[in-house]
């Protein structure tokens, strides 16, 4: 109950949110009286210094131009093994809230860190694509989550520096899931850089690129300066995918 109520009590999470929902709504208006709204089905699998990700969305475009913007439902996939998840809240980790937090160092003294043996979540977000037309064949495009929710089981974790005589806890997947920018950003959020091709005289794609994955675990029990909350940034990890053109967005 700690996390929701930190996230309605900070007005820069309300105003986040906020506009996702707005953003939302206009674009699926948008795609519903466009007759060029189209959709894409498609699914993508990465992998990288011992962990995969497996993404499935529906791409929602609400125009067919040269720059294109899409809403999509995505369910992420994210299996690792001994990983280490780092202090996740930005009022911690770089002694701000808002958007400034880019550009603020982290405060070490503040970052604790947990060892986490094995994870394996499933997450399910609402997404914003971008994309640009280089020709009728290829495009290029970024793609990042905006909300959703995740699931994934409680385990032991291993605190890297032990507390008060303290060296396990338990923890699980933070549930909610909110773009915030930075590491004001909460739960489990995936992005991408990506080029795809439509192959000649079909509706099916090639997709390549990279992913930056955002994964985070709450602890049953407050930590380091009373944190319950982790997050593992994977690096940037090589993906390929297909897909499927729809002449109708299903939204």
């Amino acid at each position: 109950m700690k996390g929701i109520h930190y996230l309605f009590v900070h007005p820069q999470m309300k105003k986040m949110l906020f506009l996702s929902v707005c953003l939302i709504i206009v674009l699926t208006s948008n795609a519903q009286s466009s007759s060029n709204a189209y959709s894409a089905w498609e699914a993508t699998v990465g992998a990288n210094r011992g962990q995969f990700l497996g993404t499935a969305s529906n791409i929602n475009y609400i125009n067919d131009a040269k720059f294109k913007i899409g809403i999509a439902l995505r369910l992420n996939t994210f299996v690792a093994k001994d990983k280490q998840f780092s202090t996740a809240p930005a009022r911690l980790t770089s002694g701000v809230v808002g958007p400034q937090a880019m550009f603020r160092p982290n405060i070490l003294e503040n970052i604790d860190t947990l060892n986490v043996p094995k994870i394996v979540t499933h997450s399910v977000n609402l997404a914003v694509f971008f994309e640009y037309a280089i020709d009728d064949n290829l495009g290029v495009g970024f793609d990042i989550d905006l909300l959703g929710f995740t699931l994934g089981g409680s385990q032991t974790v291993n605190l890297y520096e032990p507390l008060e005589g303290v060296s396990t806890t338990t923890a699980k997947p933070t549930r909610f899931n909110l773009l915030l920018v930075s590491d004001n950003d909460i739960g489990t959020l995936n992005s991408e850089l990506y080029g795809r091709y439509i192959f000649d005289n079909s509706d099916f794609y090639g997709k390549a690129g990279v992913s930056f994955y955002f994964s985070e675990i709450t602890t049953d029990k407050a930590l380091w300066l009373n944190n319950k909350r982790f997050r593992h940034k994977t690096p940037l990890t090589p993906l390929l995918g297909v897909g499927y053109l729809a002449p109708t967005s299903t939204f």
